[in-house]
């Protein structure tokens, strides 16, 4: 069975909806990444936060650094490689979940783009934690302690990202969002 001419025009609409995702996605996680960081840290200074990025300039040595397992050990062969299968098999399988939900013509893409609002957020916010010396445990706390936060931020990012030809545009004003949120966490520590 076929839909004739709303057929053609579902086909190109969720063709665009796809490319867009691909297109934001390459952009954000190969080309832009650089110039992201450029951007959270030029809005940072812009804001007065010079003496933050001044200390984010020190290495620090995390203090569980000496307890790391190393390889050479057995129970990195039975903890710790056992772990990262299944975490991989766990994002494997959500990958291929989001993927077949995101082929429903369009509700797929947008349910998709609200799905990983959460997961968006941390990733802008993430610039931030490594600037501030968090660890990634800490991190993960933080965002689940303020999941609301990164959910509203996230879906608001996707919305604007969402928009074909404005996407790449809009990864920049989000990218100063998040700075500018950063810069509202380093002055609620402050006080």
């Amino acid at each position: 069975m076929t839909l004739g001419p709303l057929g053609f025009i579902l086909v190109h609409i969720q063709w665009l909806l796809q490319t867009n995702a691909l297109t934001a996605l390459v952009c954000r996680k190969i080309i832009l990444t650089y110039i992201s960081n450029q951007i959270f840290d030029t809005t940072l200074y812009l804001h007065g936060q010079s003496e933050f990025l001044a200390r984010a300039k020190f290495i620090t040595v995390s203090a569980d650094s000496d307890n790391r397992i190393h390889w050479s050990m057995a129970e990195f062969w039975s903890f710790v490689v056992p772990l990262w299968i299944l975490n991989i098999m766990r994002k494997i399988l959500v990958a291929v979940i989001l993927a077949g939900i995101s082929l429903i013509p369009l509700i797929g893409p947008p349910i998709v783009n609200q799905l990983i609002s959460s997961r968006r957020a941390s990733s802008y916010m993430g610039r931030y934690f490594v600037l501030s010396g968090t660890d990634p445990m800490a991190a993960k706390n933080y965002e689940y302690e303020h999941l609301g936060l990164f959910y509203s931020f996230g879906m608001a990012a996707g919305i604007l990202e969402f928009l074909p030809l404005f996407s790449i545009i809009t990864m920049t004003s989000n990218t100063v969002g998040a700075a500018r949120w950063s810069i509202d966490i380093i002055k609620k520590k402050r006080s």
